[in-house]
Order: C-alpha cells, then sequence, then structure tokens
C-alpha cells in the first residue's frame, strides 16, 4: 500500500509511539516519558515503564476534562512560548519529577497539577480562574514557582498557600521569565532559578520598553491579522534584563551588575549545589562567552571563550557537588568545580574546572572509546560523567559514553548500537536511560545500570504497528559520504520506490544548510520522505558546511560567506 498526506497527517500517528522527555524517577527504578495517543498523533500522554520488567502503563491520558476546566482563554504569553518551543501538540506536553518523591508536576489549561505516581491522585495547585506560566518545582520539591500576569508567585507544595514575590509586572514588565531573543535564538525557556536551600529565588526582569512596536501579518484559518509587538530587529534596541535575587525570609531583592558589557545578553543562569549563583553572559556581536560566578557579594570570572566568528551556546556547563567529606558546603568554599564543554581546539572538548579557573582537558587515553566531539552532559558525579557525543569519523551517529573525572577513563556504553542515542539520566542511582533510533527502526528504550545493558521496549514495525501496512512500498534511505577537495560532506538519498538502473528520476533537495541544524543521522528520517519517493522523485540531503555537529572550522567555515560556501557544497553534492 502507498502512503497518502491522508494517512500521514491523519490522527494516528505513523511512526507509533515513540517516546519522548524521557526521565528517571527519584528512585531510578523506572522511565516516565510522553508519547502520542494511538487515536490522535497530536495528543500527548504521560507513561511509565518498570526499568526491571520492561512493563509500561498510562499515567495521564491527557485532554481530560476535568484538567482543562479552567476560566478565560490561552494568554498571549502562553501561546508565544508554545510557539518558540514549536510545541503544537496537546495533551501532557510537560512535566517533572519532585525531587525524591514518587510525584510528578505537570500543567494544564495555565494551572499546575501533581500527580501521585501510586495511587493516580491527580491535585491542582494554582489558584482557580487563573492562568500561570513558568511553572516549576523548587530546588528540594517543597515549593512550586510560576509566573501570572507578568509576576513571580511562589507556593508552598504541602500546604498550598500562595505568595507573590514581585508587584511589578505588566504591561512591557515580566518577571520571572526569559524574553524573546533567549527563547527564539538562545533556547533558555528559564526565568527564575531556585537556591539549593530554597531560601532565595533569581530572576530576570525584563521589559521590553526600549523596543519600538512594529506589525506583523499573521496567517490563520480565517484571514490575514495584524499584530502588534516589539520586535527586536538586528542592530535594533533589545529589551531590558535585570538580574534580581529575592530573599524569601525578609522579601529584600538584590540587583546584580551580572554583564561584562551593557548590552550582553543572559545567556544561561543557575544556582551551583552550595548556593553560588552562576552566569553564562555572552556579547552581543556573540564573540565572546564569560561563566561568572557570584558568591559572597563578588563576581568572579570562572571561564571566558572567545572566537573570531562566534561562540556556540547550549548547556555546556555541569557544576559538580562537593565531595563527601571535603569541608565544602557553602558558597565561599564552593562546589568541587565544574565541566564545561569547550570549542577552544576546534572540536567541543570536556573539560574540568577547579574553582580557582584552573583547567583540566579530560584527554583521550588510546585505550579509551573517546567522542570525537562531546555534544552533551547528560549528568555526573564527583566520580563519573554520562555523555552524548560522536564517536570518531562518524558525525552522522551519536552514542551515549561514561568517563573518569580522575583518570579520563571513557567507556561507549552503547557500543555496537549503531544508530542516534538520546539519553537522560540519575546520577545519583548510576542509571543511564536512552532511546535509540535507527534508519530501519523507529526507537528503542534501553538502559544502562548496574546489572548490565538491557532493552526495556522496542516499537518494532510488525503486524500491529501502523505504518505496517505501508512498509512494502517503503525506501529506505541510505547515509553516504562524498569528499571534496573542501571538505569531507555527508550525505542522505531517499530512492524513488521501484526505482529501475537506467532510468533517470527528479530530485527534491531537502536542505536547511545553516548552524545548529543536521540533516544527516542515522535515525529513523521523517516519513514525509515517503510521500516524494513513492511518487517517483528521489530526496537529496547533505549536509554542507556551515551545519552542526562537525568541528569549528566546518562550520565557520560560512562566517561572512552565505551565499557562497553552502551553495558550493550543495552543488558538489
Amino acid at each position: 500500500m502507498r502512503l497518502t498526506p491522508e494517512a500521514l497527517f491523519g490522527p494516528v500517528a505513523l511512526a507509533g509511539p515513540v517516546p519522548s522527555q524521557v526521565k528517571v524517577s527519584p528512585d531510578g527504578k523506572s522511565a516516565s516519558y510522553l508519547r502520542p495517543a494511538d487515536d490522535d498523533r497530536e495528543r500527548l500522554e504521560l507513561w511509565l515503564a518498570d526499568l526491571a520488567t520492561g512493563e509500561t502503563r498510562r499515567l495521564l491520558a491527557g485532554g481530560d476534562g476535568a484538567l482543562a476546566a479552567e476560566a478565560g482563554a490561552e494568554t498571549e504569553v502562553e501561546k508565544a512560548e508554545r510557539e518558540r518551543r514549536r510545541q503544537f501538540a496537546s495533551g501532557i506536553v510537560a512535566y517533572a519529577w519532585r525531587p525524591e518523591r514518587n510525584e510528578i508536576l505537570f500543567p494544564a489549561a495555565g494551572a499546575a497539577f501533581t500527580l501521585d505516581v501510586e495511587s493516580g491522585e491527580v491535585r491542582r495547585l494554582t489558584p482557580p480562574n487563573t492562568r500561570q506560566t513558568g511553572i516549576r518545582y523548587s530546588w528540594k520539591g517543597n515549593f512550586v514557582s510560576y509566573v501570572r500576569d507578568g509576576d513571580l508567585y511562589m507556593l508552598d507544595a504541602a500546604a498550598g498557600a500562595e505568595r507573590r514575590l514581585t508587584r511589578d509586572g505588566g504591561g512591557t514588565v515580566t518577571n520571572g521569565l526569559p524574553e524573546f531573543i533567549a527563547q527564539e535564538e538562545m533556547g533558555r525557556f528559564d526565568g527564575h532559578w531556585w537556591s539549593p536551600n530554597e531560601d532565595r529565588i533569581a530572576f530576570a526582569r525584563v521589559d521590553t520598553a526600549p523596543i519600538p512596536e512594529t506589525a506583523r501579518p499573521e496567517f490563520g484559518p480565517e484571514g490575514v491579522r495584524m499584530v502588534r509587538q516589539r520586535y527586536p530587529y538586528a542592530g535594533g534596541p533589545n529589551a531590558e534584563v535585570r538580574l534580581g535575587v529575592a530573599d524569601l525570609e525578609s522579601g529584600r531583592i538584590d540587583w546584580l551588575d551580572w554583564a561584562l558589557a551593557e548590552d550582553d545578553y543572559l545567556a544561561r543562569a543557575e544556582f551551583g549545589p552550595c548556593g553560588a549563583l552562576y552566569v553564562q553572559a555572552q556579547s552581543r556581536d556573540q564573540k565572546r562567552l564569560a561563566v561568572r560566578r557570584f558568591a559572597e557579594g563578588a563576581w568572579r570570572e570562572l571561564i571566558v571563550e572567545e572566537d573570531a566568528k562566534w561562540t556556540n551556546l547550549g548547556d555546556r556547563l555541569t557544576l559538580l557537588s562537593p565531595r563527601p567529606g571535603s569541608g565544602r558546603g557553602n558558597p565561599s568554599q564552593g562546589e568541587d568545580g565544574c565541566l564545561w564543554i569547550s570549542e577552544r581546539t576546534g572540536a567541543p572538548q570536556l573539560v574540568l574546572y577547579d574553582l580557582d579557573g584552573s583547567a583540566k582537558p579530560l584527554d583521550k587515553p588510546a585505550r579509551s572509546p573517546w567522542p570525537a566531539r562531546v555534544n552533551r552532559v547528560l549528568g555526573a558525579t564527583v566520580e563519573h560523567a554520562w555523555l552524548a557525543g560522536c564517536p570518531k569519523g562518524a558525525p552522522t551517529e551519536q552514542q551515549l559514553f561514561r568517563v573518569s573525572l580522575a583518570d579520563g577513563e571513557c567507556a561507549m556504553l552503547t557500543e555496537g548500537e549503531n544508530g542516534w542515542h538520546e539519553g537522560c539520566v540519575n546520577a545519583d542511582r548510576g542509571v543511564l536511560v536512552a532511546v535509540r533510533s535507527a534508519a530501519t527502526e523507529p526507537a528503542t528504550l534501553l538502559v544502562h545500570d548496574e546489572d548490565g545493558r538491557r532493552d526495556v521496549f522496542e516499537v518494532a514495525i510488525d503486524a500491529r504497528h501502523p505504518y505496517f501496512p505501508y512498509l512494502e512500498a517503503h525506501s529506505t534511505p541510505r547515509v553516504g559520504r562524498l569528499d571534496t577537495p573542501a571538505a569531507q560532506l555527508f550525505t542522505r538519498v531517499t530512492q524513488p520506490t521501484g526505482m529501475r538502473d537506467g532510468r533517470r528520476y527528479p530530485v527534491v533537495v531537502h536542505v536547511y544548510g545553516g548552524p545548529g541544524a543536521q540533516r544527516v543521522r542515522n535515525h529513523f528520517a521523517p516519513l514525509s520522505l515517503q510521500l516524494f519517493a513513492q511518487a517517483g522523485f528521489g530526496v537529496f540531503e547533505l549536509d554542507n558546511r556551515g551545519s552542526a555537529n562537525r568541528d569549528r572550522a566546518f562550520e565557520g567555515a560560512i562566517h561572512g560567506r552565505l551565499g557562497r560556501v553552502e551553495v558550493e557544497d550543495q552543488l558538489a553534492g
């Protein structure tokens, strides 16, 4: 049977129940995840998998009338956040485990709810007839914080008592939420951060008044409407972003001079385990990224990276808790250093920093299968770190590793499993849960812990899978390599279904080509490519110079040369 647009975009998710937003429970015994409902691909449900038995059960169906019974429509702030997250599904779209407890926090229809995983009891936390955004647990889970009408609130998770922390929100001012640039361009969706002792909250106060209003067309089913927006055009004014720290006992707010230059971007912020505040400040020309540490009333630069082209943003900093018996435990004594993904040498490299700023690159012992590129630190203790990265010579694959911080010894946990792996870790329990995807495999959920490696479940395309009727006409994409005088390039080709030798076929070039994006991966490719293949078209994809997941020289080749370098590579392909 041939695939049709009606089937592909119909109510059933043809890729099957592929898990997303996978998280390990606090006790390390279960993995939670979201997956599309069987009868509605746009409605996400919350599920739980027992890591020992592989048994799965649905925790929340999403779309429950009791959860959606709220006064008022979705606010403009909520709509904007969903669009910037590219979050178009309904149901359960986000959630968080309560630290050290068998309870889950989730937003629905602008309200905060908790779910008792054992009993299934759902409890509403936020007051009726209100809508909130930025909902999150405090460090220990004793409180929940959120933003309403531009002001920051906190609520006692047990007693339900609410407290308002700021009072100047509204109009052009918001407290506790990220600004447009942070969300859309920097991938930062946090706007407030709890201290580990739950006695302080750092928050961003954003005022968009410096940005002139502009009108943009918005296209909808009823036609076109003009929307007024304070849009920060390139070279124009940006929002004013201040960083405050609210002392919850006294109610005092201290305003911190967090930036190195007046027009710096607040790229990231977080409290360390001992209570120091860490900020990543990026220059407006994006050529300097500084990690600054605030403790005992003073700032100190811990890490400064500079690049003549640009510095990449991401979740590159991982703070380490003090070692037991080290005597550390307050901001002046500090954490036990931090891990930083540095690009100073060209390819992203894992570096261990002490609090005095001294760096120790975690070298690659010859007997260790170190990743050629470190993409993310999934979790860490003072002894080990779990990494996602690309093996040498294979940027189309992402594997998962565990490295010793003492001697740099590294083990590839997913060795022999070709494909693209995404993972999450409960570092304290030593449990890694991963989702593997490959060209013929939509998803497999697997676990690595002290008992070894095992599959929890596989989304196999068998007779029960919704894509099975279309499998006969499926054209499996092939990943290849193209060597040019300028660079080594990787390609993916989806051949026309039933292609015959000696015939010529039209080809669709599926391209992005800019920084931060990678098309060619060894994973289960989007099924939309099959519509072209089964209509007699080939689909050609090539990651030209400038695309992501390579070294700085490859990515930075387009700097000042847009429209030349990437076109040369596509033409070569």
